[in-house]
């Protein structure tokens, strides 16, 4: 996913990409569980926008710092793994000091 996502994309189709990776994965329609922004920029204060929703228009510049942290709940579990970006002209570096590696079964 974040070889996909760029400088340049609007943050509406961030999100559905998103959206679409998160499906391929868990085979459901994701939006059900991830009611809320996939993200958010990151500067002075933790949460700052841009907030990574499917109704913002938006588009990522280069050199911005962003988090994805997709999220599934259900009735009685909840699951969010947020990660920090840095915004290039072609693909998002990660900022964070470890990888995620999540195995859900």
């Amino acid at each position: 996913l974040k070889a996909q996502i760029k400088a340049g994309m609007q943050i509406k189709d961030v999100c559905m990409l998103a959206e679409e990776k998160m499906s391929e994965r868990f085979g459901k329609d994701i939006a059900y569980f991830n009611f809320h922004s996939i993200g958010h920029g990151v500067g002075l204060e933790v949460h700052e926008y841009p907030l990574l929703r499917k109704d913002n228009d938006s588009k990522l510049r280069e050199n911005m710092v962003i988090t994805l942290e997709p999220a599934i709940y259900t009735k009685k579990y909840g699951m969010r793994v947020e990660s920090v970006f840095l915004v290039k002209k072609t693909k998002l570096k990660e900022l964070n000091a470890y990888a995620h590696v999540t195995e859900i079964s």
